[in-house]
């Protein structure tokens, strides 16, 4: 384990990251209008754990979009296909500056420990880089299907300047991304056998234990009405709003799409396999 640290390379590399992602809207952000004495100390403190905490599952997210590009080479996907989700990697890196920019906003980062030897969700053994490539499509695409809605829903609650611009524009980034693990379905479907399809709905499954032990936890939170408009001007999502958002999404975004593929929930207690680190949007992006 070591610390979560980032660092800047500036020069060639940030020019071309910079007019890559067009930064300019994004160093035009008001970036200094966060005023700490508008808020309590718990809740400064819990935004700088969690806008830490979602600046590493972006830099989750980035290493899991590698490796899927990686086993769509291998498995001689198009091109285009690949190169979309190459692009993928740069949007969640940029995800991670503004994550760790925001955290600093609010007084500086909260220290955290991570293992950069295991950042890509574990796939099923033993499988082909084309299963591979669809599988990892799938965690990925699920958590980001999940987590766009409650980014729009935290983004629409949030009168801050600075926090609504943020999480819009995460927002905005991340529908693309949803669309990932059905794109890869599409190009994969006639070569799923009704194995493979049972297999991803686990899969599919395993990438919703995050999300599911955050709904419990946020669902038994009681915000009280003095501060819930601080904790949203923060970047946390109200409980009430948090658990019908991520109900719809699952049904909506996740198994009804899958269902037109061949793959259901499978019954309950039977995902075994670890789920990816879904960014931790319970409470911010």
């Amino acid at each position: 384990m070591t610390p979560f640290e980032l660092s800047w390379a500036g020069g060639t590399a940030e020019r071309h990251f910079r007019a890559r992602r067009k930064r300019q809207q994004v160093d035009d952000f008001p970036w200094d209008a966060v005023d700490l004495a508008a808020y309590r100390p718990e809740v400064i403190e819990a935004a700088q754990a969690s806008w830490t905490e979602g600046a590493f599952f972006e830099y989750c997210s980035g290493a899991t979009f590698a490796a899927v590009a990686r086993a769509l080479l291998e498995a001689g996907a198009p091109i285009d296909l690949v190169g979309m989700v190459g692009d993928f990697v740069a949007d969640e890196m940029l995800h991670v500056e503004l994550n760790a920019r925001m955290a600093m906003a609010f007084g500086g980062a909260a220290p955290r420990l991570v293992d950069l030897s295991d950042l890509v969700p574990a796939c099923t053994p033993g499988l082909s880089p084309f299963h591979t490539a669809v599988e990892l499509a799938l965690r990925i695409g699920v958590a980001e299907a999940l987590t766009v809605p409650i980014l729009a829903e935290v983004s629409r609650a949030s009168r801050h300047p600075l926090t609504h611009a943020v999480l819009a524009k995460l927002a905005r980034d991340e529908g693309p991304h949803a669309a990932l693990g059905l794109l890869v379905l599409e190009w994969a479907d006639d070569r799923l056998t009704e194995a493979d399809r049972a297999r991803l709905a686990v899969a599919a499954e395993a990438s919703m234990v995050s999300y599911r032990v955050d709904r419990a936890r946020v669902a038994a939170q009681h915000v009280p009405m003095e501060i819930a408009q601080e904790m949203s001007d923060a970047g946390f999502a109200v409980p009430e709003r948090y658990v019908a958002t991520l109900d719809r999404a699952m049904e909506q975004r996740v198994w009804d799409p899958l269902s037109a593929f061949g793959i259901f929930p499978p019954p309950p207690c039977s995902c075994e396999t670890p789920g990816m680190r879904p960014k931790k949007i319970g409470e911010n992006a």
